[in-house]
């Protein structure tokens, strides 16, 4: 497993490299993630019990299911997967985890190629004009779907001028009550995670499923800003006359001072991708 890995069909898996590389591009796991990705794929198919995991990940740290929770959240975030209606990770209920989707060996895959040459100039000529024909119906498919997708456009452009504009839709993330309010709040940058703080501290809800854990020890702290990645919150710890910026990572629960420093009276905003602040 440590030599790469396919999950399904379209993701490449390089546990060296701690990256999943699939349609979207190529994503960079944090070292814990990828340890529980390859501890589902060596025994893909089978339910691996949430002990097992933690035992193996994080074999001289105590952590709690929180910790294993949020790495199968970003994982099914990499892969585009439901947790509803599951076709990479299913969550057996007070038992583990189970990974359904193929795996496959890219060692068996790459010796492979360098013969695709010769057996491309074995393929038979009625097979080869098979192969003509479905490319010429693949092209027509293509065809009618631009032209499907051009008349949807069209249509949709030509709405009248009294027709009303979409309305945005509201949806509430948090139920605090009014005497513990929510101080402050930033949606992750894939939208996947809401990071929130109130009286007891930083709180991380994962917005497809509703599930929500606090960070330890970040009471008193005020959330500004996402990394680009996602992977980290970007915290603040103010006294009477400064703050400080936190970096707090989203598995494992590990922080470090992120340099940033701010007198208590400036109101800064954080750069898209969390690597400025702009007062």
């Amino acid at each position: 497993m440590q030599n790469g890995f396919r999950v399904g069909e379209l993701h490449h898996v390089e546990p060296s490299l701690n990256s999943v590389t699939g349609p979207a591009g190529t994503t960079r796991l944090e070292p814990k993630v990828m340890q529980v990705l390859v501890c589902l794929a060596a025994q893909a198919g089978q339910v691996v019990p949430k002990e097992r995991l933690m035992r193996t990940v994080w074999p001289d740290t105590f952590v709690g299911d929180d910790v294993l929770t949020r790495c199968i959240s970003e994982l099914r975030r990499v892969f585009g997967d439901d947790v509803k209606e599951p076709r990479f990770i299913q969550t057996i209920p007070k038992s583990g985890y189970r990974l359904i989707a193929g795996v496959s060996s890219n060692t068996a895959h790459d010796l492979a190629a360098p013969g695709r040459d010769a057996a491309k100039e074995s393929i038979p000529a009625g097979a080869q004009a098979t192969r003509r024909r479905l490319a010429l119906i693949l092209v027509g498919v293509v065809l009618l779907t631009g032209v499907a997708v051009g008349g949807w456009w069209i249509a949709s452009t030509r709405r009248g001028p009294g027709a009303p504009p979409p309305q945005a839709t509201v949806t509430q993330l948090t139920a605090n009550p009014p005497d513990f309010l929510v101080t402050s709040a930033q949606i992750s940058p894939d939208g996947t995670y809401l990071a929130y703080a109130d009286p007891s501290g930083i709180q991380v809800r994962v917005n497809d499923t509703g599930e929500t854990e606090r960070i330890a020890d970040t009471r008193g702290m005020d959330v500004y800003a996402w990394s680009g990645d996602g992977t980290r919150i970007r915290a603040a710890a103010c006294d009477t006359a400064i703050c400080t910026g936190w970096d707090l990572s989203l598995v494992g629960g590990t922080r470090r001072r992120s340099g940033a420093v701010w007198p208590v009276t400036d109101s800064v905003i954080s750069t898209p991708d969390g690597s400025r602040l702009l007062r």
